[in-house]
């Protein structure tokens, strides 16, 4: 996928998971996965990316502490 295709994350996240289905890594330890019997199928990878180009542009736009938060915020 170019790097100047315009898809929005949630397009993002569902292309990727569609790939990752196929993957069984066992039971999700992060509760992002989008797997109806709770079994990790990759989602945090996608997750973990957005995160980053988020954070990139907060820092980017000079919202360094709003960054940080980003990275290190967890899933309750």
């Amino acid at each position: 996928m170019a790097r100047d295709a315009k898809f929005g994350c949630s397009q993002i996240a569902l292309l990727a998971t569609d790939r990752l289905k196929e993957i069984d890594m066992g039971t999700c330890g992060c509760g992002f996965t989008t797997d109806p019997d709770k079994n990790c199928n990759g989602t945090h990878r996608v997750v973990q990316a957005v995160k980053a180009d988020i954070a990139k542009k907060l820092t980017d736009n000079g919202f360094p502490e709003a960054a940080e938060f980003v990275k290190t915020e967890k899933k309750n």
